[in-house]
């Protein structure tokens, strides 16, 4: 019973020494701690499946009847969940957006996206 002992406590401790990593060797702890939370490097791209939330705000509600301004919509009672809120990218990586149009989308980082709604609804609000 005590080889028995012993080697069961020889085999423990072989193998919690050998599932002691040093800190050198982890891979997430080398470089700088201030270039770890650089994201600019990081770049987001649209494609067809993905779900946008889109919001648009106008001071003017009769101009734009169904969309509200930003003092309503900011009231954060809305439960619905992603499917409901927002606008799917169809499988040709277009949006169709309420007043704006069917814009391609698909292949565009965020910012692009951004701006490209963004122009088009101004396009739009000034020939209406």
């Amino acid at each position: 019973m005590t080889f028995l002992k012993r080697s069961t406590l020889f085999l423990l401790l072989i193998v919690l020494a050998n599932a002691c990593t040093p800190q050198r060797k982890l891979i997430y702890l080398q470089g700088d701690a201030e270039t770890w939370n650089d994201t600019s490097s990081f770049v987001m791209y649209l494609f067809p499946g993905d779900i946008l939330m889109v919001q648009l705000f106008t001071v003017n509600q009769d101009a734009f009847p169904g969309i509200t301004n930003s003092s309503v919509a900011s009231d954060g009672n809305d439960t619905r969940n992603a499917y409901e809120k927002g606008f799917v990218v169809d499988q040709r990586g277009n949006l169709t957006l309420p007043y704006i149009g069917t814009m391609h989308l698909a292949g565009l980082s965020l910012d692009d996206a951004h701006d490209t709604i963004n122009n088009r609804f101004k396009s739009t609000s000034t020939t209406q």
